[in-house]
């Protein structure tokens, strides 16, 4: 049985795989992404690939209510980027990170699995940990809600 917190990193993901580089056409998005992955990106899963994206859920908070609990998940969303030959790295970095900032406040709920998706802040590194590559990660807290009893608590 799939737990609420999976189905929200499921939707997570799927809110970066519908990232389209030139789509929709009345206002593109400027990047996709080659692979997105749930663990720790290190050098072999990200070189060669034009642009890797993680997601990665970490804490979460509870505030136990009279017939629900009240979650916030945290999730990281790392990305990283390859430059081509005279892209001006910061400006490419902002660009990715205001592409996917974007994406998440189109569909707050995340095709409804959660109450609110925020933002908790973000981080951009233009030389990136990966050399060629520029890197940056989107903070996102994610508010849900369950029944007391269910069982599939995550």
């Amino acid at each position: 049985m799939e737990t609420k917190r999976q189905r929200i990193i499921k939707a997570v993901q799927a809110v970066l795989e519908r990232l389209q580089a030139g789509q929709p056409a009345d206002d593109p998005y400027g990047i996709s992404f080659t692979k997105i992955y749930r663990e720790v990106l290190d050098d072999g899963l990200v070189k060669g690939k034009a642009a890797v994206a993680a997601v990665l859920d970490k804490t979460e908070t509870k505030l136990r209510l009279v017939n629900h609990d009240q979650c916030t998940l945290r999730v990281n969303v790392e990305f990283h980027v390859m430059y081509g030959t005279g892209d001006q790295r910061a400006d490419r970095m902002n660009a990715v990170l205001g592409d996917i900032q974007r994406a998440f406040r189109s569909d707050f709920t995340l095709g409804g699995v959660a109450i609110n998706c925020t933002e908790a802040g973000n981080e951009i590194d233009s030389t990136g940990r990966f050399t060629g590559y520029g890197s940056g990660t989107l903070l996102l807290d994610i508010l849900y809600r369950h029944a007391k009893h269910d069982p599939r608590l995550g």
